[in-house]
C-alpha cells in the first residue's frame, strides 16, 4: 500500500517544490530587475551614493518562500 505512494506521491511532491521555488526566483528577479530600472533612470551613480542606497536591515521573504527553505530543509 505505502509502495505506490512512494513511488508517485514523493516524486511529485517534490517536482512540486522545486517548480514552486523556480516560479518564486523568478518573480522575485523580475521584480527586483524592475525596480533596478525605476531607480536607475539611466544616470551613473558613484559607488558613494550607490552605498547610501543600502538598506540597514534586509526584507524578510514571504511566507512561500520560508515554507520552501523549511521544506527543502
Amino acid at each position: 500500500m505505502t509502495r505506490p505512494l512512494a513511488q508517485f506521491g514523493v516524486p511529485g511532491v517534490g517536482l512540486l517544490a522545486v517548480l514552486g521555488g523556480a516560479m518564486m526566483n523568478l518573480r522575485a528577479r523580475r521584480a527586483t530587475a524592475q525596480g533596478e530600472r525605476e531607480a536607475d533612470h539611466g544616470h551613473d551613480a558613484a559607488p558613494t551614493a550607490i552605498a547610501s542606497k543600502l538598506p540597514d536591515e534586509l526584507p524578510r521573504h514571504r511566507f512561500g518562500m520560508r515554507f520552501l527553505h523549511w521544506f527543502n530543509l
